[in-house]
């Protein structure tokens, strides 16, 4: 629909400035982020992390490899995110239009889109290549 392709996440992009700034960005943590890993013996296999707003705490980079769904890893990580949180502050993620069974994941864990639709385009793709994210939004 978008025109992404695979080669838009070969594994070169992980060595892109944006992508290592996108990623120095995700992976902290102090008193307003925290991030965390499932990994098996050397190889990272889910991740998640979880920043503080001023009204609401964003998901980010939340994973777990295809072959490893299925198996507690990403419930897992989620409870570790949301144990992290002080306050009942609603949970946003951003999810891509085009992951539509992470998308339905979300809606069936509680999740409404806000309406709000962002197009998104990254340094590593080519010249007007976008993509477009919908908000999600969980209160409790």
């Amino acid at each position: 629909k978008y025109g992404l392709e695979p080669e838009h996440f070969a594994p070169w992009i992980f060595e892109t400035k944006s992508t290592l700034k996108y990623f120095t960005d995700v992976l902290q943590s102090d008193s307003k982020h925290a991030a965390y890993m499932a990994m098996t013996k050397d190889k990272i296999i889910g991740t998640i992390s979880i920043a503080k707003r001023d009204k609401y705490y964003e998901i980010r980079c939340f994973y777990v490899k295809p072959i490893n769904q299925g198996e507690g890893i990403g419930t897992t990580l989620w409870q570790k995110a949301m144990e992290f949180r002080k306050t009942n502050l609603p949970i946003r993620i951003m999810v891509a239009e085009t992951l539509v069974s992470a998308r339905k994941m979300y809606e069936r864990w509680g999740f409404k889109t806000t309406g709000k639709k962002e197009m998104y385009h990254y340094d590593e793709w080519p010249k007007g290549l976008e993509n477009a994210y919908l908000w999600y939004e969980k209160t409790n």
